[in-house]
């Protein structure tokens, strides 16, 4: 036997896909020459018996023809253990000609290898402190191996778990005769490479957001099993936006400026967990005016208003402005620079000609950065002669405590106003730029008007103000309050009287001012079952042309079981508001939310319904439940009532978002609204509930979300403890089509924006309707906010606990450009026969439609009177459940112009005591 020669056995380096590999050195005077390739494969970090590359043997004789082989072994040493171990010795399937095992080892043979019995093993070796898994291939003597004749072997799992990122896994190749004491090391193959597939957050940062207007950002993770979950765990985002549990989508519209920072966390299927922190730095202009209005401005001078533009970001930016509308508006400083948390004074300048004399001019103000804008209403008067002015209201109580405007003044110029000798206090800038002023006490009379200016003139104007002594209210149990009606300028409010009574009502309309005492009083009658519409309710009232300039509450009281209501309609975008008259009141008043930000404000009405005077508290609290401002110990009259324009600016703030919960002192009976107000000049009633009325389970009628309009959605946790609280949207048919749960903090308000996307899983506008059930652990209070995506006019609705047998929708319309849709719900899984009658103002029936509702379905009508074809008239329409199952409904007046206001439908069964 001839002794082996390194010098053939060892294979060329270099080559670094095929290999040289001699299978039995030439002792017998024959060599089999094979080429060597691999395809490594992609190997993770973070698994355990990975799958490693392919490793291919291919007899390629340089001479062509057909060799005998010589027994040999063939090994492949892996640099990690092997975890898919053959059973002992394993001989080739002459079938299939494979050696194989269930852990996934497949060796394929061709050509002379398949004939014949090669036999394969595996083992682990350890050598020193290295587990090493060898695969030895054996190869008897004598099989005839031919051109392109192959050996591959794939499937090999290997234990990486002490490998790191970017190492690689490899296989030492070598072979000898089988009667050879060592082995020939021919070369070294790469069969993976290591990665990392450990969950991670892969979004870097998050691009900046804008005031109040709409921002939408996904977060993207990688690695991990998928499906992912996310949650913010530490931080929070600017309020009111939302994280998206499910699709990791961040969407809302600021209310803040300012940089907010917060850490995420992402959660994969298998319960790993990653975090990582950002920081949404949120940008905008706040303006201190959403309007301004120059009052009576004469021909051939200028009227200066002056506003301030505050910079919320967190940049300098570049203030460009644009005026719209009249060219009587200018703005002297066309552009300026602003650095963050900077504020500045701006004028705006009206300057009117002999055409603008005796109508209001009207325009916008643009103040832009990039990516924002700033819009303010402007209005004014032109006028002929050099000086007019005015009083609104023009009389009041004796004991004083009036707010009065005063038009036909440029606020700043005046230092001090006296009505009959006393001064007026608290004076200050209306937001349509008029004077406000609050009178003292004075004996009854007509008295004169006296100003003083900062250039020293005096001017008296004789006569304009008379002071009455006006009796106190004397309210009867089961009267209604109208909780607030205004006559100026900016706002009108029209009174509607339902009698759901068998024979005709009249009623006693009561005109009630904040000092609880009776400005005017006057007897209407209402036909049996009919409708009584009283426009300009004030003015009617006080048997006025114009406006009074007066705002207060409405006592009813009447011969009959009534339902009343108020449309507060704006005078400029015919936006209504409506409201419907409350019966009782409570001692503690949760206003739901509230909201005070660049773009929107909020007032709060508040009417004592007991003949004592005491005090109020109000407190609003953030979503977390922590108090951000208070205001105590306000005065309120015996049957009085409280008016705040602007609740966070009065109460030190300039922006805030949350609950406000109404405290009355020992022995008061409270009743309370606050209205929303946009710089659109539109807005929406949100009506105070005790803060008892909270419940584990209540429902909202109607949730959209289309092309025109989206919902938003709060609950507060009103319990003692963390809630588990399920939230469902449910369709026409009566179908489940989306629910989460999500968990609230005690004390906690959580408002989740465009909640028809969340529930249905969606980035986009779905275009969907359906209504929500709000199921909760704890005690909890639940409302929607349905917007108008064009005017931003707000619509609130607040959760219900039960339905009724029998409701009324107070008033529906289709008459010139409005109309009033109509949602009605059966809050029963059963199908229930509905009958739906419509009025006339005099009591007649007009229609009487029968409607058959799925169990839990719902129907909505877009035109309801039109729907029944009673085109061209409004009335009452009453709601009947033959099947004596619940019914929950809600009705939209829609003005035709983008803006609304919403009936809640009213239970007739405690007022008429009907079944």
């Amino acid at each position: 036997m001839e002794a082996m020669s390194p010098a053939v056995c060892l294979s060329p380096k270099g080559l670094p896909i095929a290999i040289a590999l001699f299978l039995a050195c030439p002792l017998f005077g024959q060599t089999i020459t094979h080429q060597v390739s691999f395809t490594p494969t992609v190997v993770s970090a973070t698994g355990l018996a990975e799958v490693l590359g392919e490793i291919r043997l291919t007899q390629t004789s340089p001479g062509g023809g057909s060799q005998t082989t010589t027994a040999s072994t063939v090994r492949l040493t892996y640099n990690v253990p092997i975890t898919n171990l053959f059973v002992g010795r394993k001989a080739v399937d002459l079938a299939t000609s494979t050696i194989s095992d269930v852990g996934g080892i497949t060796i394929s043979l061709s050509g002379g290898y398949g004939a014949a019995g090669i036999a394969a093993e595996v083992a682990n070796l350890t050598v020193g402190d290295n587990v090493n898994g060898v695969l030895t291939l054996i190869i008897p003597q004598g099989l005839t191996i031919s051109q392109g004749d192959q050996i591959r072997v794939n499937g090999v799992r290997g234990d990486v778990t002490a490998l790191n990122v970017s190492d690689t896994v490899t296989c030492l190749l070598s072979a000898a005769p089988s009667s050879s004491h060592s082995f020939l090391n021919l070369d070294v193959i790469r069969v993976g490479l290591i990665t990392d597939n450990s969950l991670k957050i892969t979004t870097s940062e998050l691009p900046d957001a804008f005031l109040a207007m709409d921002y939408h950002q996904t977060l993207s993770a990688a690695g991990g099993v998928a499906p992912y979950s996310w949650r913010v765990v530490s931080g929070v985002l600017p309020i009111p936006m939302f994280l998206n549990p499910h699709s990791g989508e961040i969407v809302g519209g600021p209310a803040q400026g300012g940089s907010h920072s917060f850490v995420v966390e992402v959660e994969d299927s298998i319960g790993s967990t990653t975090t990582r922190a950002f920081v949404i730095r949120v940008q905008g202009i706040q303006s201190s005016h959403a309007g301004i209005f120059f009052s009576s401005v004469p021909v051939g001078s200028t009227s200066i208003r002056r506003i301030h533009l505050t910079n919320v970001g967190t940049a300098t930016v570049q203030v460009s402005s644009s005026l719209t509308g009249h060219a009587a508006f200018s703005v002297p400083m066309p552009s300026f620079s602003l650095e963050a948390g900077e504020a500045r004074e701006v004028e705006i300048a009206f300057t009117p000609s002999q055409a603008e004399v005796g109508r209001t001019t009207t325009g916008y103000a643009l103040f832009q950065i990039p990516g924002f804008g700033q819009s303010i209403t402007l209005s004014g008067t032109a006028i002929s002669a050099p000086f007019s002015v005015s009083l609104l209201p023009r009389s009041g109580p004796t004991v004083g405590n009036t707010r009065i405007r005063i038009i036909g003044l440029t606020p700043d110029t005046v230092t001090s106003v006296r009505l009959g000798g006393v001064p007026l206090t608290d004076l200050s800038a209306a937001p349509d730029g008029t004077l406000l002023g609050t009178s003292g006490p004075h004996e009854e009379g007509t008295v004169d008007l006296s100003l003083d200016f900062q250039d020293g003139q005096n001017f008296v104007v004789a006569g304009r103000y008379r002071y009455q002594n006006l009796p106190a209210v004397v309210p009867s149990p089961g009267d209604l309050r109208v909780r607030f009606v205004a006559d100026t300028p900016e706002l009108r409010s029209n009174l509607g009287i339902n009698n759901v009574g068998e024979v005709a009502a009249s009623v006693a309309v009561s005109w009630i001012d904040n000092n609880g005492l009776l400005v005017a009083q006057k007897t209407v009658s209402v036909p049996a079952h009919g409708l009584r519409q009283i426009d300009h309710i004030g003015r009617f009232l006080e048997d006025e042309e114009a406006a009074t300039g007066r705002e207060g509450y409405l006592l009813l009281s009447s011969t009959q079981p009534i339902e009343a209501w108020s449309s507060q309609v704006d005078n400029l975008t015919q936006d209504p508001s409506l409201q419907v008259a409350a019966r009782q009141g409570a001692s503690r008043l949760v206003i739901p939310s509230s909201v005070a930000n660049a773009r929107f404000r909020t007032a709060v009405m508040i009417v004592n319904l007991r003949p004592i005077k005491g005090t109020v508290d109000l407190t609003a609290f953030t979503p977390k439940g922590t108090a951000q401002a208070v205001v105590t110990h306000v005065d309120i009259a015996a049957g009085g009532f409280l008016y705040i324009s602007d609740f966070y600016r009065t109460a030190g703030l300039q922006s805030g978002v949350g609950p406000i919960e109404i405290e009355g002192s020992e022995g008061l009976e409270l009743a309370a609204l606050a209205r929303v107000d946009s710089i659109e000049r539109t807005s929406g009633y949100f009506e105070a509930v005790p803060a008892q009325s909270a419940a584990k389970e209540v429902w909202i009628p109607f949730s959209t979300d289309t092309d025109a309009f989206r919902t938003n959605l709060g609950i507060q946790n009103r319990g003692s403890i963390p809630a588990q609280v399920t939230i469902a949207l449910f369709n026409m048919g009566g179908l489940t089509e989306g629910s989460f749960v999500a968990t609230l903090e005690t004390g906690e308000l959580f408002q989740w924006n465009d909640i028809n996307r969340v529930l249905l899983n969606r980035s986009g506008i779905t275009q969907s309707n359906g209504w929500l059930q709000i199921q909760s652990s704890e005690e909890a209070i639940a409302w929607t906010s349905l917007i108008n995506n064009a005017t931003q006019d707000p619509g609130f609705t607040v959760g219900r606990q039960g339905g009724s047998t029998r409701l009324l929708i107070p008033s529906a319309t289709s008459v010139g450009r409005f109309r009033s849709n109509l949602v009605v719900v059966n809050a029963s899984p059963a199908p229930n026969l509905v009958v739906l009658t419509a009025y006339s103002p005099e009591g007649d029936i007009r229609e009487s439609a029968p409607i058959t509702l799925p169990g839990h379905g719902f129907i909505v009508y877009d035109d309801l009177l039109g729907s029944l074809g009673l085109s061209g008239s409004f009335g009452p329409v009453e709601l009947v459940s033959l099947s004596e199952a619940p019914l929950l409904a809600i009705s939209r007046v829609d003005s035709g112009q983008g803006t609304s206001g919403t009936f809640d439908a009213l239970s007739q069964v405690q007022v008429t005591g009907l079944p």
